[in-house]
């Protein structure tokens, strides 16, 4: 055993003089990202079998693949962590003392003020999002923040289990890797987790985080016993050896023997400066760490206080290498108040603390109970107090009361009932007397019920409005005189007049006009020899005694609409035989053919005369102007003027 520790001790010397050997040739910081990976890729994570993992764990801790330890309680302590800065000396295994130094945050009453936060909030590893340690403690409200799990360089996708505030995000689809957990009763969890320990439902995980490597285990070294477990199948040493042994920045999570969470950060750049995980577990078990595991580290490594970056991150600016920037990483571990229980304290309150600030009448260690003392079996609970129902008043909703407006004036309350007013052609009614009601037909629908009684509508009289107006009156009250006359009858409402057949006239006092009889005048005698007739009846057979003037032009009138009426019937019938006459439609025809025969021949003659006249050529004659003599062109000018001169004082 002690020849392979030696031979084990003289190959990681060898690793570590080859780093440093590369470290000198490359003489300056790479560009490149600071990437510290513990297998090449993703499908060369351990896919162990549980049972494999159990067979490897030694003897002394009897199989086991993890172990518990129960969480710090206290809640009189208001302050979540104390964060403090260290400088160290590391000895390496040549013996050379280095200078590490970082940060070490103690976290009180861990199951209320400690989370494992996806990158940038909720949803983040289902959308596969990366975000700085900065980016994800600003959605949470973090004290203090590390980044925590590993992820796909390609895809950004997290890797391992990811429990978050008891919603399990994902499991480690078969990836043995060392975890760091608190179950619901505040049972902190370290080491390898099978499925069903992942998936325990009677006290699950309300924080869970997947790192690489066990570094301290019940107080002792664990990294070669680590080493082992999680290798892959196909490599017993290379990449995860490397990872074990090269320095670098490096993040750990565990807890100490109070219980308390305990985060672990030290500066580095792989290759160049920082330590291994040997040396990272040697200062965590002189720290007085009983458990811990090895987060996500090189480039990754970060730490943020209160809303500030506070260490020295190893990867190089996109927009300008010269600087130092975070890296975009996957999830988180967040340092926070105390949550209360909900955390919004049901939207009825404040946490300070961990205790919801309740305000108004809203009570309750959530602020989810409604006080408003007793309201009795008349009244309900709400923020402004106790709502009563009608009929009901006070604090208690215990006092009688009559709504609304106390019995709306017409009556008086009686231990929370309405006895209403009753006048003597009137009275109140309905629960809180703002019913009115006049009789037992309530005017019978023929006026208005008012305190003193109906006001009946024009027309109509009575106690209820029951009778129509008699004969002869009409109008409000019956109080209007009618004006008709010869027995016509008057509306009650309107005192409009309807005559008596043979009569017309707004008040019925004018006979109907000659050759008219019958309800308004309204129909024609037909008597075949006379125009007259029964202004009553329309009776033919009467003796004229005509007098006035009007009669005789109304007899004139009529006989003349007679003789038209017989001569245009006359003419029409003569129009009707002609037009079935064969002659005159042959007579007709000839005039139409030959008027159109005509037309035509006009139409051709019109033609002809366009045609020629267009078709006729124009002779034109041409002389050079240098060939007229000029004696000739200018007396030729002066016989225009003279005959111009002559036709315009003929206008004149």
């Amino acid at each position: 055993m002690a020849a392979v520790t030696s031979m084990r001790s003289v190959f990681v010397n060898i690793c570590i003089v080859l780093s440093s050997v590369r470290a000198y040739i490359s003489s300056g910081p790479s560009l490149n990202d600071d990437m510290l990976l513990p297998f090449p890729s993703f499908e060369e994570w351990p896919r162990h079998s549980h049972r494999h993992v159990r067979d490897c764990q030694p003897d002394i801790f009897g199989n086991a693949t993890h172990e518990t330890f129960s969480a710090h309680r206290n809640s009189n302590i208001t302050v979540p962590s104390t964060t403090r800065y260290f400088v160290t000396k590391v000895v390496d295994s040549l013996g050379n003392v280095k200078n590490g130094y970082g940060h070490y945050t103690v976290i009180n009453n861990p199951l209320r003020t400690f989370s494992v936060v996806e990158p940038g909030g909720s949803n983040g590893c289902i959308e596969e999002r990366r975000r700085t340690v900065l980016n994800t403690s600003q959605a949470r409200t973090c004290h203090v923040a590390v980044n925590a799990g590993f992820f796909n360089t390609h895809t950004g996708a997290c890797l391992g289990n990811v429990v978050t505030d008891g919603k399990r995000i994902q499991d480690s689809g078969g990836i043995q890797n060392a975890n760091f957990g608190i179950r619901k009763d505040g049972t902190i969890v370290v080491g390898y987790l099978s499925e069903l320990d992942v998936l325990q439902e009677d006290n699950p995980f309300v924080q869970l985080v997947t790192g690489v490597i066990w570094l301290v285990r019940n107080g002792t070294v664990y990294v070669n016993e680590s080493q082992t477990t999680e290798c892959a199948d196909m490599q017993e040493t290379g990449s995860l050896d490397r990872f074990v042994n090269v320095v670098s920045a490096r993040s750990a999570v565990g807890h100490d023997e109070e219980g308390r969470v305990v985060l672990v950060h030290i500066e580095g750049q792989t290759g160049d400066r920082g330590v291994s995980l040997w040396e990272f577990s040697d200062y965590l078990q002189r720290l007085g760490l009983v458990n811990a595991i090895n987060l996500d580290g090189g480039g990754s490594a970060t730490v943020v206080m209160d809303g500030t970056v506070a260490n020295y991150p190893s990867d190089h600016c996109a927009d300008n290498p010269a600087w130092r920037c975070a890296r975009a990483v996957s999830t988180a571990l967040c340092v926070h108040s105390l949550d209360c229980e909900p955390a919004n304290c049901s939207g009825h309150g404040e946490c300070v603390n961990g205790e919801c600030q309740c305000q108004g009448r809203w009570s309750g260690a959530g602020c989810e109970e409604l006080d408003c003392g007793d309201c009795g079996v008349h009244g309900t609970c709400t923020e402004g107090g106790c709502v009563c129902e009608e009929g009901w008043l006070g604090a208690a909703c215990d006092e009688p009361d009559c709504h609304p407006s106390n019995c709306s004036g017409h009556g008086i309350c009686v231990m929370g009932q309405c006895q209403c007013q009753e006048n003597s052609n009137s009275s109140w009614s309905g629960p809180t007397c703002d019913v009115l009601q006049c009789g037992p037909n309530n005017c019978s629908s023929h006026g208005s019920c008012m305190v003193d009684g109906c006001v009946c509508d024009p027309g109509w009289v009575g106690v209820e409005c029951e009778l129509t107006c008699p004969p002869g009156v009409f109008g409000p009250s019956c109080a209007v005189a009618c004006t008709c006359e010869h027995g016509a009858t008057c509306d009650p409402q309107t005192g409009a007049c309807t005559c008596q057949p043979g009569w017309t006239g707004v008040a019925c006092d004018h006979v109907c006009p000659y050759g008219t009889f019958g309800t308004e005048c309204s129909h024609r005698c037909e008597c075949a020899d006379s125009c007259s007739c029964d202004r009553v009846t329309g009776d033919c057979n009467v003796t004229l005694n005509q007098t006035l003037p009007t009669d005789l032009y109304s007899a004139s009138h009529c006989i003349a609409t007679g003789v038209i009426k017989e001569e245009v019937s006359k003419i029409r019938q003569e129009m009707e035989d002609l037009l079935r006459n064969p002659w005159f439609i042959a007579c007709v025809s000839c005039a139409s053919l030959l008027f159109i025969s005509l037309v035509g021949n006009v139409i051709l003659l019109c033609y002809h005369c366009s045609c020629s006249c267009t078709s006729r050529p124009i002779k034109y004659s041409h002389l050079p102007m240098h060939d007229l003599p000029f004696d000739r062109f200018q007396d030729e000018l002066e016989v225009d003027n003279k005959s111009q001169s002559h036709n315009q004082s003929t206008k004149l």
